[in-house]
């Protein structure tokens, strides 16, 4: 993984920054005192801190961080990343195919919706289907996107990641008390979480045996 751009917001020293294209073979900043040096680090590290599981901690640290001279009570520090490794690669699958069959959210959504709770058979089938067929080259589009963590006064960090920013938007929701839900947004008016669907979709295509209790 690489940090292929920055963009920082109401922290510290930092009004409205971004310094783009960034080299990956860069391993030494220059420039004069005062010019945003060390906050550029800081901005990492509360970009650390975000997704550690003591955030709540971590929130006091940063509450008092906004860029002095401005009335805007939020920071906001976005990371553009490529994940390039097999092993990033290999991870992003495994946290998609754990969203996908998340057993307690397709029970909800199916009981909601048809008002029938999946077998626990038809749930270790489909698990065991996701597993199988996603891999890193059926969704390449995830590998590229952008990190987002924001912090709104005391209110505490809230962090996400947004693949394919120029393109339809897929956002991992990653705040959630150490949570992680993954949800598709097809517009920003409208959110659809797809377990239920995905299920269904597989169930019938399976067509060999009922699914549901």
């Amino acid at each position: 993984m690489q940090i292929h751009a920055i963009h920082i917001d109401h922290l510290l020293s930092f009004d409205t920054f971004a310094w783009e294209g960034l080299d990956p073979h860069l391993n030494i900043i220059v420039g004069p005192n005062s010019a945003g040096k060390t906050n550029l680090f800081h901005a990492l590290r509360a970009v650390r801190d975000a997704l550690s599981p003591e955030r709540a901690q971590a929130t006091a640290r940063w509450a008092d961080a906004g860029h002095q001279g401005t009335d805007a009570d939020t920071i906001t520090i976005a990371l553009d990343l490529p994940f390039t490794t097999a092993w990033e690669q290999g991870l992003l699958c495994a946290f998609l195919a754990t969203v996908l069959c998340d057993q307690q959210e397709i029970q909800q959504t199916m009981v909601t919706a048809t008002q029938r709770s999946p077998s626990a058979d038809g749930l270790r089938r489909f698990a065991d289907w996701v597993q199988e067929r996603l891999r890193p080259e059926d969704i390449s589009w995830l590998f590229t996107g952008r990190l987002v963590v924001t912090l709104v006064g005391r209110g505490g960090w809230q962090c996400r990641y947004e693949a394919h920013p120029e393109g339809p938007m897929f956002r991992l929701d990653l705040t959630g008390g150490g949570t992680l839900v993954g949800h598709a947004e097809h517009s920003q008016e409208v959110a659809t979480q797809n377990w239920g669907s995905l299920f269904v979709a597989w169930s019938n295509r399976a067509n060999r045996r009922p699914w549901f209790n």
